[in-house]
């Protein structure tokens, strides 16, 4: 037996190197991570087992008779137990909506919506402040004159909490998703393990709820879980070719949630600051030589971030024909402060008849060219003949009213004047559109 050499005597306390030299390190070998798009993704990784569903009771609430849930909003598995969601229909699971943040050319505009108004046309009109509030209504009056289903209730709520964030007050909608609270949990599972809350709210309320605690690394967690989930719909489909639920548009309805949750870790890693991960992130994803929608996020993220030689290696060696690639030179060529060519490029953009609603913004950001070559008469025509034509938005109004600022000692009352011109068109905005 041999025995450990000696040492030499020292005074106090010593600490020794857990490390053990005999180790030798062996290089990390590439992973198939959860967001992966393979194809098909994990063949070789059996699809996990759903939880069995538990009889949990929800919050405290007063009893209401159940009902037989049907399927939700692009839910795949329809429910086969009821559950009681007479605690989501609360009055005071709401927040009051200030009016302050309105403008008061908004508020006396006969052109608003009144109070018969259906959620569709407050939707396609763009009134999210008067949605939010319908939604709300329709949730509390839930009783009159028929209850509401399980998939109007979620319905509701996913138009409350999303028509919420569009208007600006997405630190509401974190206080009002608290209601739900662990979405996670089988009391919001039917007995063959499928979800009852649609898609679509699960993921939002996913980023709700991590701006409620201030922790975006628990959204990422939680995405991560809503990929696993999508993961094993893929598998379980892919596995059967001749059950009914080998469904090709089903299989591609996965495999899209599950590229886009890729997209939103890196939207939430952007949130942290930490730019980098999430450009490592997003060239982790494989992204094909046709998938043209994830290689322009990261091709923005570079942009944002100043790489902008990466930015450009993201894009062919010259922009085609094809518009989104020609939007995206033109962002490059302003990251480069190249104004005058950004400015003609944008320009050829406008002018491309096919591109639509594209126009508009592609005239807006030749008018911020315009502004930084300190040409602010041209500028600032260009953005009011947008209004003029009835186009508005967020963007386009906040550079006109920075144009006020620049242009104008009287840039207060320019600004309420272009509120007014905005409202007559019927449509809706908020204080900070117009830098009040």
């Amino acid at each position: 037996m041999s025995s450990l050499p000696p040492t030499s005597p020292v005074k106090g306390h010593t600490r020794t190197s857990s490390t053990d030299e005999r180790r030798v390190s062996v290089p990390r070998r590439r992973t198939k991570g959860p967001l992966d798009l393979g194809d098909p993704p994990f063949k070789d990784h059996p699809p996990p087992t759903p939880p069995a569903a538990a009889a949990i009771s929800p919050p405290t609430s007063p009893t209401v008779p159940k009902q037989q849930m049907s399927s939700g909003l692009f839910d795949m598995h329809p429910p086969t137990i009821s559950r009681d969601f007479s605690y989501l229909l609360h009055p005071q699971n709401f927040h009051p909506l200030p009016q302050h943040t309105i403008p008061a050319a908004f508020r006396t505009s006969a052109h608003q919506p009144t109070a018969s108004t259906s959620l569709h046309t407050l939707l396609s009109t763009g009134h999210f402040r008067a949605a939010a509030i319908t939604a709300a209504n329709q949730l509390t009056n839930s009783t009159s004159p028929t209850p509401l289903t399980a998939e109007e209730i979620f319905k509701l709520w996913y138009i409350r909490l999303s028509s919420l964030m569009l208007i600006g007050s997405t630190s509401t909608a974190a206080q009002e998703i608290k209601v739900f609270s662990d979405l996670g949990s089988n009391f919001y599972r039917d007995s063959r393990g499928g979800h009852l809350v649609p898609w679509g709210l699960r993921v939002l309320a996913v980023r709700l709820q991590a701006i409620g605690v201030s922790d975006w690394r628990r959204s990422i967690a939680l995405y991560y879980e809503l990929a696993r989930e999508a993961r094993s719909e893929i598998l379980k489909r892919e596995a059967k070719p001749d059950s009914p639920e080998h469904n090709a548009e089903e299989i591609a309805l996965w495999r899209g949630r599950l590229r886009d949750l890729g997209i939103r870790v890196a939207s939430a890693l952007v949130e942290m600051g930490d730019l980098a991960a999430a450009s490592r992130h997003l060239e982790g994803l494989r992204v094909s030589a046709d998938d043209h929608e994830l290689k322009a996020v990261l091709c923005l993220l570079y942009v944002r971030i100043g790489n902008l030689a990466a930015a450009k290696q993201a894009l062919p060696a010259a922009c085609g024909e094809d518009v989104h690639e020609r939007i995206l030179c033109a962002l490059i060529l302003m990251g480069e402060a190249k104004w005058a060519e950004a400015a003609a490029a944008w320009k050829e953009i406008s002018d491309t008849k096919t591109i639509g609603e594209g126009g508009d913004m592609a005239s807006n950001n030749l008018a911020v060219c315009l502004l930084y070559m300190g040409d602010l008469k041209e500028a600032r025509g260009v953005l009011e003949s947008l209004i003029d034509s009835g186009t508005s938005f967020t963007g386009l109004t906040f550079n006109l009213s920075t144009i006020y600022e620049l242009c104008s000692d009287n840039s207060k009352m320019l600004k309420a004047s272009l509120a007014e011109r905005v409202a007559a068109q019927g449509k809706e905005m908020t204080s900070a559109s117009f830098k009040m």
